[in-house]
C-alpha cells in the first residue's frame, strides 16, 4: 500500500489532465457561462483519521452540474481535515465551480466494512461552500485552495475547505450507506493478493504508524467524531505576570514567521487566533501554540491538550448542547516564563487543566533558531509529533 501514497507532484499533474474528466461534453460552455465571481482555484482532497485509514475504490467531486473530478490518492490516512493543495490545476481555465456532491466507494480498514456515498450537497451546504471560497480568511486577503473530504468510521463525512495556515470545517452531517460486496468485486488485486478482507485490512492497516496499536487499545468509537465536532462559545485568552511581557505579534518583531497564535482542533480545523477574537463558537482545542517577548528575549510555546481530559472538561464547564453559557480557556504565563496555569471559566465554574503538554524555547531575538534554549518541557517520554488524539 505504500506505493499508492501521494506524491505529490504525480498528482498535481494528474489533476490537470482530469480537469477535463467531464459527464458532459458541454462542461465547457457551463463554465464559460459562469459568473466570473462564482468560478474559483481549488483541488480536492481525499482523507481519513491517521489511525483509521481508508482504501477508495473511487472518490469524485461534482462540480456544477455536469462535471466531476477524480481524486486520485484514494489509499489515504493523512488526518482529519487534511489536504493539500500544492499546484492552482485549474487557473488556466479561469477555475471551478464550487463542489456540489460527492460519489464514493470505499473500504474501513478498521472496520473492514464498505461504504457509499452518492448524493449532491444540500442547498445550505453549497451556499456556504460558495460564502467561504468569496469571502476567504484573514479578512479577506488569503483564499481557500483546497476542498477536503475526510471519510470516517461509521460511513461519517466531513467536508471542508483550507488554504496557508487555515482550515474551517463545513459540514459534519453527511452519512454513507454500508454496503455489502465482495472483495473480489471491491478491488481484484486485493483479492488476487490477500484472498480475504481480513488480511486486507490488517496489511491496510500496517502501512499507517501506530494504527494496529490504536485498534487494539481503543477499537472503533464511531460517536468520539460527535463529540470532537461539538462547539463550545468561548474565548481564549493569554495573561503575563511579568508585566513587560507581550505577544510577539503585538511587538516589533511581529513580522517573524511564528509571530501569531495559532489554533488546532480535532475537527482538522485550524487558524490564526488574530482571525477569531472575542468569544466564538468553537471545538475544543487539541492544540495551541503561541510566541511572547520579554525585552530582546524571545519565547515560543506549544500546548498539547489531553484528549481525555478536555472531553471531559469541556461540557462541565461550558454545559451541554443547547444548554452552553459563554467563557474562556486562560492561559496565565509565571513571571519568568517556566510556569503556565490554564483554565477553562464560564460564571462561577472554574476547571484547571492538569495534564496539557507543554515545551517553551527561549532564544534572543538576534538569535537563530539553532541557538533555542528549551526552558521548559514536561513531556520528555514523548516527541511532540507523536502526540495524537485518538480519532485525528
Amino acid at each position: 500500500f505504500k506505493s499508492m501514497r501521494r506524491n505529490i507532484i504525480v498528482q498535481s499533474f494528474t489533476l490537470l489532465a482530469l480537469l477535463f474528466y467531464c459527464t458532459s461534453c458541454n462542461s465547457k460552455k457551463t463554465i464559460d457561462s459562469m459568473k466570473e465571481d462564482s468560478l474559483f482555484v481549488w483541488q480536492p482532497a481525499l482523507t481519513a483519521p491517521i489511525y483509521y485509514p481508508i482504501k477508495a475504490k473511487y472518490a469524485y467531486v461534482m462540480v456544477g452540474t455536469d462535471m466531476k473530478i477524480s481524486m486520485d490518492d484514494t489509499n489515504v490516512g493523512y488526518g482529519v481535515g487534511n489536504g493539500f493543495s500544492t499546484v492552482d490545476f485549474s487557473a488556466g481555465q479561469g477555475g471551478l465551480e464550487i463542489p456540489t456532491g460527492l460519489d464514493v466507494l470505499w473500504l474501513s480498514f478498521a472496520e473492514k466494512k464498505y461504504y457509499h456515498f452518492k448524493q449532491r450537497f444540500s442547498k445550505s451546504v453549497q451556499e456556504r461552500l460558495l460564502r467561504l471560497f468569496q469571502k476567504g480568511y484573514n479578512h479577506g486577503e488569503s483564499h481557500y485552495d483546497c476542498f477536503v473530504v475526510t471519510l470516517l468510521p461509521g460511513g461519517k463525512i466531513w467536508l471542508s475547505v483550507s488554504g496557508l495556515v487555515h482550515n474551517t470545517l463545513v459540514c459534519d452531517s453527511l452519512q454513507a450507506e454500508e454496503v455489502k460486496m465482495t472483495l473480489k468485486d471491491f478491488k481484484e488485486g486485493y483479492y488476487n493478493a490477500f484472498k480475504t478482507i481480513d488480511r486486507v485490512c490488517a496489511s491496510g492497516l500496517s502501512d499507517y504508524k501506530g494504527a494496529l496499536e490504536n485498534l487494539k487499545k481503543n477499537g472503533v468509537s464511531v460517536g468520539l467524531w460527535d463529540k470532537y465536532a461539538v462547539r463550545y462559545p468561548y474565548d481564549i485568552k493569554i495573561t503575563f505576570e511579568d508585566s513587560k511581557a507581550m505577544l510577539k505579534s503585538e511587538s516589533a518583531w511581529a513580522s517573524d514567521i511564528d509571530a501569531d497564535a495559532t489554533c488546532y482542533f480535532p475537527t482538522g480545523e485550524l487558524y490564526e487566533l488574530k482571525s477569531y477574537r472575542g468569544i466564538q463558537e468553537r471545538a475544543a482545542l487539541k492544540k495551541f501554540i503561541f510566541s511572547w517577548c520579554v525585552g530582546d528575549a524571545s519565547f515560543h510555546g506549544e500546548f498539547f491538550f489531553d484528549e481525555g481530559e478536555i472531553l471531559k472538561a469541556y461540557p462541565e464547564v461550558f454545559g451541554d448542547a443547547g444548554q452552553m453559557n459563554p467563557g474562556e480557556l486562560n492561559i496565565e504565563v509565571s513571571k519568568y516564563n517556566n510556569l503556565f496555569k490554564i483554565s477553562l471559566v464560564s460564571g462561577t465554574k472554574r476547571y484547571q487543566l492538569q495534564n496539557t503538554k507543554i515545551h517553551v524555547f527561549k532564544r534572543h531575538v538576534n538569535e537563530t533558531d539553532f541557538n533555542a534554549q528549551i526552558i521548559y518541557n514536561n513531556h520528555r517520554e514523548i516527541n511532540s509529533k507523536n502526540i495524537h488524539f485518538t480519532g485525528e
